[in-house]
C-alpha cells in the first residue's frame, strides 16, 4: 500500500525559496516561483487541516474549512488561516500585485505558526 502523501512537505517549498539566493539556486528566484511557493506553503496547512476534518472536496472547500476551525472554538487558527488564504489568493490571481521574497517569507511564517498551533491544539502533541 503506497504512503499517504505528507502535505507538511510543501512547506519545504517554501523555505528553500524564502532562503534561496539567486547565484545558489538552480531556479532563478523570480516572481513566479515566489507565487508558486505562497500557494504551495497555504496548501501545506490547508490539505493537512481538510483531512483532520474530513472534508470533502467542494466549491467552497477552503471557506468549509476555515469555518470548522471557528465552529470548533479556535478563533485565532482560522484568523491566521484566512491570512493566509489572502497570500495566496493574490499570488495565485492577482496579476498586478508584487510579490517578493519577503511576502514568501511572511506566508512561510504564518503556515510554520500554524502547523505547531495543529499539533499541539488538534493532534496533543508536546513540543
Amino acid at each position: 500500500m503506497a504512503r499517504k502523501f505528507d502535505p507538511r512537505d510543501f512547506i519545504i517549498i517554501g523555505e528553500r525559496v524564502a532562503q534561496c539566493q539567486s547565484k545558489d539556486c538552480c531556479i532563478p528566484s523570480n516572481e513566479a516561483l515566489y507565487r508558486t511557493a505562497i500557494s504551495r506553503i497555504y496548501y501545506s496547512v490547508f490539505l493537512r487541516l481538510r483531512e483532520y476534518f474530513r472534508i470533502k472536496q467542494h466549491q467552497s472547500v477552503h471557506q468549509k474549512v476555515i469555518n470548522a476551525l471557528y465552529y470548533r472554538g479556535y478563533i485565532i487558527l482560522g484568523h491566521m488561516l484566512e491570512e493566509l488564504r489572502d497570500h495566496r489568493t493574490i499570488a495565485d490571481y492577482n496579476l498586478r500585485a508584487k510579490i517578493t521574497r519577503e511576502k514568501v517569507k511572511a506566508a512561510l511564517t504564518i503556515a510554520i505558526d500554524l502547523h505547531k498551533q495543529i499539533d499541539l491544539k488538534l493532534y496533543k502533541k508536546k513540543q
